[in-house]
């Protein structure tokens, strides 16, 4: 490169024992700033891998909290599904019972016709706590 450089010169008119300083003074005025653009670009490089490496860390360590929170409310949320089924089962079992003891205790009755008040309250043991028609004869129970 200093060869080429002090032949460009020797042939431009610079004095043969002059030219090989010129060119390395040349070489120099551009390798420093060719040097220094190399290092801040490798810098400016590590700097922005450094930070996206940061925040992809970050962004995990949140995602992962979030799916934590979600998983623990989750399964909180079934605990108590399961609950409710089992105290619903154990309500349903229980009055199942009761009624088979009335049927078996009192035969006769249980034959017999009901009247319109425990007709009322068996019909409301069949569907569950259902509020009753209201008086404008729109079903409170049905989906408003």
């Amino acid at each position: 490169m200093i060869a080429w450089l002090v032949a460009k010169l020797v042939a431009r008119g610079v004095a043969s024992d002059v030219a090989p300083k010129i060119a390395m003074r040349i070489l120099v005025a551009i390798a420093i700033p060719l040097t220094a653009g190399a290092i801040f670009g490798g810098v400016k490089l590590w700097f922005y891998f450094h930070d996206r490496g940061v925040i992809q860390n970050y962004e995990n360590g949140v995602t992962a909290e979030v799916t934590r929170r979600e998983l623990t409310s989750e399964r909180a949320a079934n605990a108590e599904d399961v609950r409710i089924e089992q105290r619903n089962r154990a309500r349903s079992e229980h009055l199942e019972r009761e009624i088979n003891n009335a049927v078996t205790e009192y035969p006769e009755q249980s034959a017999q016709p009901v009247g319109p008040a425990t007709a009322a309250v068996l019909d409301s043991l069949r569907i569950g706590d259902v509020d009753p028609p209201d008086a404008s004869g729109n079903d409170s129970a049905g989906a408003d």
